[in-house]
């Protein structure tokens, strides 16, 4: 009777076993600073997209200039960050792996930065 269920309780452990196994999702953080005072700044959207998303994910940026977009699929993403103030900037072609905290910080150039001498 052992000879039985010896076999059967050991495919019954690794099949419990293995389902602890799974992707985990990933979180992106970071800090968004004003590229001329390197000063933080609050209330940046950030956005990531991907084929894998249903739906954007979005966040905005708190009063110290962080930003937490939590619990994403692996995949190719696009992250863009917007305020009214600050020229948009994105990153495209991002890779995420499973299981993973990775720290993204951006600098943003102010909109009313003077142009370039010789420009209108």
């Amino acid at each position: 009777m052992l000879r039985r269920i010896l076999p059967l309780l050991s495919f019954v452990l690794l099949s419990v076993a293995g389902t602890g196994v799974q992707a985990q999702p990933s979180d992106i953080i970071g800090t968004v600073i004003d590229a001329t005072s390197k000063q933080p700044i609050a209330g940046v959207n950030v956005t990531a997209m991907s084929s894998n998303l249903p739906d954007p994910k979005k966040t905005a940026t708190g009063a110290e200039g962080d930003y937490r977009l939590a619990e994403l699929s692996p995949g190719v993403y696009t992250l863009t960050y917007e305020h009214s103030a600050y020229r948009p900037y994105a990153r495209y072609d991002y890779q995420l792996r499973f299981n993973r905290t990775i720290r993204l910080n951006v600098e943003l150039s102010p909109k009313s930065l003077a142009p370039p001498a010789g420009q209108p």
